[in-house]
């Protein structure tokens, strides 16, 4: 994988317990520039682009937190 200059790669890991809301955003200018925006309990926002398919990614990550929510993990 080749990063450009104003690029930055990190391993980022959130619990579900801490997770807000995941949504889909886009670039205004560049609306095929698709990203993963994760806001956490303390408002905190993650802003994830480059996956292959950024839809499923967030379709996964949706079930992953209502399940985690349906089972009453959540306190």
């Amino acid at each position: 994988m080749m990063e450009s200059e104003n690029s930055l790669m990190m391993q980022v890991i959130i619990p579900l317990a801490k997770i807000k809301r995941a949504v889909e955003s886009e670039n205004v200018k560049n609306p095929r520039q698709k990203y993963v925006e994760i806001v956490t309990e303390d408002n905190f926002e993650f802003w994830f682009m480059g996956f292959l398919n950024h839809q499923r990614t967030l379709t996964h990550l949706q079930q992953a937190i209502i399940l985690y929510l349906v089972l009453g993990c959540k306190k």
